[in-house]
């Protein structure tokens, strides 16, 4: 196990907001990976549903994942993204592997 803790946020996007919402958080997950003890923000779109976003975070520990919540670019984030939201998930883990290609 290498510790590190995993996020996986949910959302469901108003599907005439998908355009604004995608502006606010292509902002934020790129300020997010400037922040000390994250290692990785990605943003994923289901293929079937359009106005579905994935986000899939990895921190080094719970006090990173702590401190990204309490970052101002989030608070900002939110703000905007939240009459965008029609649904929101998250769930929270421990990364147990990251599995690497071999070497050639």
């Amino acid at each position: 196990m290498d510790g590190k803790l995993g996020l996986i946020v949910d959302f469901e996007i108003h599907p005439d907001k998908i355009d604004e919402f995608m502006a606010l958080i292509t902002t934020n997950a790129k300020a997010s990976m400037g922040e000390p003890g994250c290692k990785q923000f990605d943003i994923l779109r289901v293929n079937e549903q359009p106005n579905r976003v994935v986000l899939y975070e990895i921190y080094d520990d719970g006090e990173a994942l702590k401190a990204h919540g309490t970052m101002p670019h989030v608070a900002t984030f939110f703000a905007a993204a939240k009459p965008l939201i029609a649904k929101q998930s998250v769930i929270r883990m421990e990364r147990l592997l990251q599995a690497e290609k071999p070497a050639k």
